[in-house]
């Protein structure tokens, strides 16, 4: 048995999501383009859930069989005083049967489980479980301020939750944080886990075409990769609801970062959730073969996996640096419309005037809202660059959008995140925190279809980071323009009007949640 790298981090938390009325509002329902599991077909029909006397074991293997157990066939395990070894590997045995079952493929290697205590769990990958470090990415988009060490609240936040994951380090294994000497496992979990490793064995996930260099590139990927999985863990869980014999799981409490859960599980989330309805969706119009050849050419943008059918082009973002006074360009990265769909769900979930009863059902069965919003739909690029002088630290963030009305509708969305957190304006563009976890400037402008936001420590920081920034420019009076957006009107007096401002890249998106059983 060779050893395999998995270069998925399989992880799952507990997602605490409120139910709420459907609303019209800043928040849209999702494209009809989900299907009822109910109406959905393996290859001509919905699998039989009869369940049968275990027939003959085959003279090789055989989709539907692993190691003496077919996928419809009863078995007796009691997991109140933990799973013997031999309870064990009959409830591994039987999930991978119902797996391929589900999934028409084929193990070609024995998959082993791995208990370990929470307390001895190494989050796979690095310290923040495959999620960015970069401290400025998580201020952009207002879920830890500067004096929150990201990195450590991200491993925090997703370490209490973690119920198992596919492990990542050359290994042939799922791992499941439990205890060793009483071993038990959600079923679900363990559908959802091997998913994973059928994946790995199937379509190799350490290929380059599953690495991306950006964060909205892996969540696109992940939509892909995860989604699958959940939708395979659907297909289980109503198999069954209508007569597989399954077993009971254990109960168990949930550790994760409550503190968290509305600024950072739902963007976390997003690959299950997402992933799990544009998964269905491809299943729908192409059956297996169409997610089959969606491995061999992966969405490369999270609006993709948001918008199915939606052309999936690259994005093209120009960027010219205007840095000046000892500032330097230090990271880039691209947000994605999952990430800024996020930002603004953040700011729904607390005080902000985008209020959480505007949040929309979603009718994907692995999520309560989709991630569908006025201010995030119509994206097309964006990047956000990271800068640097000394110990103080900004950014710039070029968002470009399909119209001058999505434009000015996150334009105008992202003023009221600054007002929100007690934002006072200080000229036509620039905005200032006083206080709080995001104390700093900002400045905000719209040209066309272009909105381009500059952060700094100060007001004269701005201009030093981007020196098209404008943000010394005091509102004088004057005419409006139809190119570029103020609050109130644009002064004839400043520098730098009419000219599009550039930047480039924010991150956001990686793994975990809910199932990445």
């Amino acid at each position: 048995m060779r050893a395999r790298h998995v270069a998925v981090v399989a992880l799952l938390i507990g997602l605490v999501v409120l139910a709420l009325p459907v609303e019209t509002g800043l928040f849209t329902v999702a494209d009809d383009h989900a299907t009822s599991v109910d109406s959905i077909e393996t290859s001509g029909s919905l699998e039989s859930n009869a369940m049968q006397s275990a027939p003959p074991d085959p003279n090789t293997d055989t989709l539907g069989w692993e190691s003496g157990y077919w996928y419809n066939e009863s078995i007796t395990v009691d997991q109140s005083d933990g799973l013997s070894e031999s309870e064990l590997d009959a409830f591994l045995a039987r999930s991978m049967a119902r797996v391929e079952h589900i999934r028409r493929l084929e193990f070609t290697e024995q998959v082993e489980i791995e208990f370990v205590r929470p307390e001895n769990l190494d989050p796979p990958r690095n310290d923040t479980f495959g999620l960015t470090s970069n401290e400025q990415l998580w201020e952009a988009l207002f879920f830890y301020g500067e004096s929150t060490n990201a990195s450590r609240a991200i491993q925090r936040a997703q370490q209490g939750g973690v119920l198992g994951f596919a492990a990542e380090e050359g290994s042939d294994r799922i791992v499941i944080v439990g205890d060793p000497s009483k071993p038990t496992v959600d079923g679900a979990t363990m559908i959802h886990e091997l998913a994973h490793m059928l994946q790995d064995q199937q379509f190799d996930l350490q290929q380059q075409r599953y690495r991306h260099s950006t964060l909205d590139g892996e969540f696109a990927k992940d939509g892909l990769v995860e989604g699958e999985a959940a939708y395979i863990t659907e297909r289980y869980r109503q198999n069954c609801q209508d007569g597989w014999n399954c077993i009971d799981n254990p109960t168990s409490g949930n550790n994760a970062d409550r503190t968290a859960t509305f600024r950072f599980y739902r963007f976390t989330y997003f690959p299950y959730a997402a992933g799990e309805v544009y998964v269905r969706t491809l299943f729908g119009n192409g059956g297996w073969t169409a997610i089959n050849d969606a491995h061999t050419q992966l969405p490369t943008s999270t609006a993709t996996v948001i918008h199915p059918g939606r052309p999936d082009e690259p994005s093209n973002q120009s960027f010219t640096d205007r840095s000046r006074n000892g500032w330097n360009r230090i990271e880039n990265d691209t947000v994605g419309e999952a990430g800024i769909y996020t930002l603004f769900w953040r700011q729904s979930a607390s005080d902000s005037p985008i209020r959480e009863e505007n949040l929309s059902r979603s009718d994907s069965s692995a999520d309560v809202y989709n991630y569908v919003s006025r201010p995030s739909s119509g994206w097309r690029s964006d990047g956000l660059y990271t800068y640097a002088k000394g110990d103080k630290r900004g950014y710039v963030w070029k968002t470009s959008w399909d119209s001058e009305r999505d434009a000015r509708e996150f334009r105008n969305a992202y003023i009221e995140i600054l007002e929100t957190e007690g934002a006072t304006k200080q000229g036509v563009h620039t905005w200032r925190i006083n206080n709080g976890a995001f104390a700093d400037a900002f400045s905000v402008r719209r040209t066309g279809t272009t909105v381009t936001i500059v952060n700094g420590p100060t007001i004269d920081a701005l201009d030093d980071i981007d020196s098209k920034a404008d943000a010394t420019t005091e509102e004088q009076s004057t005419h409006t323009t139809n190119t570029e957006d103020t609050t109130t009107t644009t002064t004839t007096s400043g520098p730098g009007f009419g000219g599009l401002i550039a930047i480039a890249g924010i991150v956001l998106l990686s793994v975990m949640l809910q199932p990445r059983q």
